[in-house]
């Protein structure tokens, strides 16, 4: 059996950094990610000389359609494999490059930072969550947005489904879900077509608004709106689909 991850890793660094990920999530795909960005644009109605910021692009899709609007636009994202993949489609008004969220990136440079697709969250502590949005607050221009695009834990706490089988393109994931010590946790376990074995988790921090309001209040961001849903509908505590906050500088 060849497990694939080491243990004394963050699960973060490991799981990211798989192509299994990236067949898991495969539905989250180019149009969702359009979608979602010309709604953002009509609500938030960017200039044409802004700086954007996708903070954990993955592999970069709304990065990507960003710069297709004519805005430049950096991708920042741990993992190698991520970065890799995105610096194919590299512009002159496009970039990519490797980077921690709870490391300087920068200073009063960008307009606007992106953070999208429960991309935020995964440390062990309070204080790293902090310390990443002081890093966001940092990068900021002054007056700048901050939009982060987030779970809706009172959602996922109504409609948990415990555990869950999922076939793709003969990959199985078998999946379980729990609650705890004021987490999410997903535990993945799967088997490719050659029956190979991979165990995997994800642990997200189950932050609802007021819990964002306070690390927005100590680093020195003010949240200004709350969104439920790629369309930029109202949120709506027991509705919504996403929690979508946008604050400044």
């Amino acid at each position: 059996m060849d497990v694939e991850g080491k243990a004394d890793n963050p699960w973060f660094e490991e799981w990211f950094d798989t192509r299994f990920y990236h067949v898991l999530y495969q539905h989250r795909d180019d149009q969702e990610a359009q979608l979602f960005i010309d709604s953002l644009f009509e609500s938030l109605r960017p200039q044409a000389d802004w700086h954007i910021l996708d903070l954990a692009c993955g592999r970069g899709r709304h990065a990507r359609y960003i710069q297709k609007k004519g805005v430049e636009v950096t991708g920042l994202d741990l993992a190698d494999s991520n970065i890799e993949y995105a610096s194919q489609f590299l512009e002159n008004k496009l970039h990519f490059r490797v980077a921690d969220m709870r490391e300087n990136y920068g200073e009063n440079k960008f307009d606007l930072i992106l953070n999208l697709f429960t991309s935020f969250g995964y440390f062990d502590t309070w204080e790293d969550n902090l310390r990443a949005l002081k890093q966001v607050k940092r990068a900021l221009k002054p007056g700048g947005f901050f939009l982060i695009d987030f779970l809706n834990v009172n959602m996922v706490k109504d409609q948990l489904i415990p555990n869950e089988e999922v076939n793709v393109e003969g990959y199985k994931f078998y999946i379980s879900r729990s609650i705890g010590d004021g987490r999410i946790l997903k535990k993945i376990d799967l088997v490719e077509p050659d029956g190979t074995e991979h165990h995997f988790k994800e642990e997200v921090w189950a932050l609802a608004q007021n819990d964002f309001e306070a690390l927005f209040r100590q680093s020195g961001l003010e949240l200004i709106d709350s969104f439920g849903s790629y369309k930029m509908t109202k949120f709506a505590p027991h509705k919504s689909e996403r929690l979508i906050l946008l604050a400044r500088a």
